[in-house]
C-alpha cells in the first residue's frame, strides 16, 4: 500500500492461508469466490492498494490494484462502502458477527457484482456526517439512477431513510442503509448504479457510483 501523492510505501501485509474446506464450502466458493479480510487503521488520505496471490502448488499468481481514500471528518453527508450484495437480512443471536455484519444487518456481498436475470440485489452502504436536531430525527432519502454508459435506463423516487443511527456526535450522526433493487428486470448488459443521498436538514447532498453486470443467464 503506497501514499498516492508520494508514491512512498506506508503499509505491507504477507500471510500464508490454508484452507480446510468441507465439499459444500469448496463447490460454494468455486460458484461465488473466497473471501478475505483484512483490518488497517490508516491516517485520511488517498492511497493506491496491490494485492498478490500466489497459489504455491499450482505455481499460479493473481494480481489486482486498487484505489483507497480514507476520508477525514466529513464536511457534510457522505456515501461510504457502496456495494452490491446477494441479500442483507436483520441479525439475529443465532448466527455468529461476521466482518459483514453492519450494524446489525448480515450482509452478504457478491464481489463479482454479477447478477442473473431473474435476481434481485441489496444495495449497502453507509451514510455520515448527517445533520441532527434531537429530539427529532435525521431527515434524509435516497435515490437511485440506472445508467447504461450515459443512457440513463431507471431512476427512482426519492425514499425516505429511517434506519436507526450508529454513530456520530450530538451534531452529526451515521447510519447503515439496505434497500432491494430489481436489477433483474433491465436486461442483461453492463451497468452503473448512482446514489444519490439528500440531507434535507443541511441541504447537503452526495453522490456514489458503483458497477455491475446483468448476465444471460442463470449463475452458476
Amino acid at each position: 500500500m503506497k501514499d498516492r501523492a508520494s508514491g512512498k510505501p506506508v503499509r505491507q501485509i504477507a500471510e500464508t492461508l490454508e484452507f480446510n474446506l468441507t465439499e459444500a464450502t469448496w463447490r460454494q466458493g468455486l460458484a461465488h469466490g473466497f473471501s478475505y479480510h483484512k483490518g488497517l487503521e490508516l491516517p485520511p488520505g488517498d492511497y493506491d492498494v496491490q494485492v498478490a496471490v500466489k497459489d504455491a502448488r499450482a505455481s499460479a499468481l493473481g494480481l489486482a490494484d486498487a484505489r483507497l481514500t480514507v476520508p477525514g471528518r466529513p464536511a457534510g453527508i457522505s456515501i461510504r462502502g457502496l456495494m452490491l450484495a446477494e441479500s442483507a437480512a436483520t441479525a439475529t443471536g443465532a448466527t455468529s458477527p461476521t466482518p459483514f455484519t453492519l450494524a446489525g444487518l448480515d450482509v452478504r456481498p457478491r464481489p463479482d457484482a454479477r447478477f442473473g436475470p431473474s435476481e434481485r440485489a441489496q444495495v449497502v452502504f453507509q451514510l455520515t456526517g448527517i445533520t441532527t436536531a434531537p429530539p427529532e430525527p435525521p431527515r434524509v432519502s435516497v435515490d437511485f439512477t440506472i445508467l447504461r454508459g450515459e443512457e440513463v435506463i431507471l431512476r427512482t423516487e426519492p425514499r425516505p431513510v429511517d434506519q436507526a443511527p450508529t454513530g456520530g456526535d450530538s451534531l452529526t450522526t451515521a447510519f447503515f442503509v439496505a434497500q432491494p433493487l430489481d436489477v433483474g428486470r433491465l436486461g442483461p448488459g453492463e451497468y452503473i448504479l448512482q446514489v444519490k443521498a439528500i440531507d434535507q436538514r443541511a441541504g447537503r447532498y452526495a453522490v456514489a457510483r458503483t458497477s455491475f453486470t446483468v448476465m444471460t443467464g442463470v449463475r452458476r
